[in-house]
């Protein structure tokens, strides 16, 4: 390639670049509304963000429990606390980086499979699925966003050690993003699987080949499958709880429609149809296709539900948050597909129409921002009232909250986490989502410093005093 040629290809991948960022902005741009706060899970993530330590280094290596032991994605919260404090906006602004991050990765993958085009059609689709795209915007959903850039960080770096002939050092740094992938969060463990069917049915290597060039990521996944299978085995969640695993066939059938329904939803009562004809028009796209898209298509589709993974298997706990990292790999799918026979483009064409058609102009997406918007800045106020309401409260005080939402509070879940963190003071106490008769009748059997709160919307009330002369009588 001339000095002019490589010049060119540059430019044309740093407009790529430039417009797939602002695309991942620009169309999320309502997530950077003033509006938009912190909630639900959030408030249990910045506790520990604010009251608990680095985690040990040592600790970053293996799990000590099968859910939850996510430490890097606990400490890039950390770090972003320690940073910004409970400064949402530049949260929001590092988390749609991020995004923009993943869709930049995606068309790296892609361009090596597709041609620059087809790279730029499945980048952009995904940035702006969304139905796909909610860990974008939610701070205690980081786990699923960085753990998607350490996925997609590990396929791109496999395919730079492909193109140097298999570079073993290229592939130990894969490896190593591959780890941390795990310990982000434990859907990528199944990443392994992606890589192996990658190698054979995408870059033609034999099996055997395969075991010899991927044997440091599979040392990764023997050490870490084996320690999660220790763990599932003495101390599997009980029946009955949401991440109780189930094996049954059906049921991971059932979970798979649900998570296909949900990513191309319609809202309207022709849903059902809608996203059979979706699925039909993928189908057909890829039987028109020519061989080499089709086995990219097909690696890609099995991408799609090898990273769903251990979701499937919790029929009772489903959720289109788990969708983000799956969801790069389907547009990943729809980008190589395009031919030069009309009918690939025409079904190709349905398939990107009916994609954006529900993600720019469905009643569903407004309803979702709408309440986002709502809820978010009515926990904003409520947080606010509530600490201008207490300040000073001394160390050691129980609170008391009347008249609050259920859940759509800063106060529900981990009751007290929000004014902890807010008064940078663990040892306040929190009582809230209870009748105030009941309430009451509690303040009135504590001991120690206790305030009351009522709240009017969101506007809280000290009525410390009347509470107390009700205890009186």
């Amino acid at each position: 390639m001339t000095w002019h040629q490589n010049r060119r290809s540059l430019a044309i991948d740093g407009g790529a670049i430039a417009a797939i960022a602002a695309a991942a902005f620009l169309y999320n741009l309502w997530l950077l509304d003033a509006r938009t706060y912190f909630y639900a899970d959030d408030w249990q993530w910045l506790w520990r963000a604010e009251f608990m330590p680095w985690s040990d280094p040592l600790d970053l290596m293996l799990p000590v429990w099968a859910y939850n032991d996510r430490p890097l994605g606990a400490a890039f919260i950390k770090g972003l606390y320690t940073a910004f404090g409970l400064n949402h906006h530049a949260f929001q602004i590092v988390l749609l980086a991020l995004h923009a991050v993943n869709c930049v990765l995606l068309y790296a993958i892609a361009a090596r499979f597709t041609g620059r085009l087809g790279a730029l059609v499945a980048a952009l689709l995904a940035a702006i699925w969304f139905f796909a795209n909610g860990a974008a915007g939610w701070t205690a959903a980081i786990f699923d966003l960085l753990g998607a850039t350490l996925c997609l960080a590990t396929v791109a770096l496999r395919q730079v050690s492909v193109r140097s002939g298999n570079d073993v050092r290229v592939d130990i740094a894969a490896a190593i993003c591959y780890l941390m992938a795990i310990r982000t969060k434990e859907f990528a463990l199944g990443l392994i699987v992606v890589l192996l069917v990658m190698n054979i049915l995408v870059e033609r290597q034999s099996f055997r080949a395969t075991l010899r060039q991927l044997w440091p990521y599979l040392l990764v996944f023997l050490v870490y499958a084996a320690r999660y299978a220790q763990l599932l085995n003495t101390n599997h969640p009980p029946s009955g709880t949401p991440y109780h695993l189930e094996f049954a066939p059906p049921l991971v059938a059932q979970t798979l429609a649900f998570y296909v329904s949900n990513l191309f939803w319609a809202d309207s009562a022709m849903q059902p149809m809608f996203v059979a004809g979706l699925v039909l028009a993928l189908g057909l796209a890829i039987l028109l296709a020519n061989e080499r898209a089709q086995r990219i298509a097909l690696w890609s589709l099995s991408a799609f539900v090898i990273l769903l993974g251990p979701v499937l298997l919790l029929p009772t706990h489903p959720d289109a948050l788990y969708l983000y990292t799956p969801h790069f790999f389907v547009a990943l799918a729809i980008g190589v597909l395009p031919a030069r026979r009309p009918a690939s483009i025409a079904l190709v064409a349905i398939l990107l129409a009916g994609i954006l058609s529900q993600s720019f102009w469905s009643p569903l997406r407004r309803n979702a921002i709408a309440w986002h918007l709502t809820t978010d800045e009515a926990n904003q106020a409520m947080l606010a009232s509530a600490m201008k309401a207490l300040a000073p409260v001394p160390p050691g005080a129980t609170v008391f909250i009347a008249g609050v939402p259920p859940v759509r509070n800063p106060f529900w879940l981990h009751p007290g986490n929000a004014l902890n963190i807010a008064f940078k003071d663990v040892t306040l106490a929190v009582e809230t989502e209870r009748p105030e008769a009941e309430l009451a009748a509690k303040f009135c059997r504590t001991s120690g410093h206790r305030r009351f709160l009522r709240f009017e919307g969101t506007r809280a009330t000290d009525v410390t005093a009347e509470v107390s002369g009700r205890c009186a009588t």
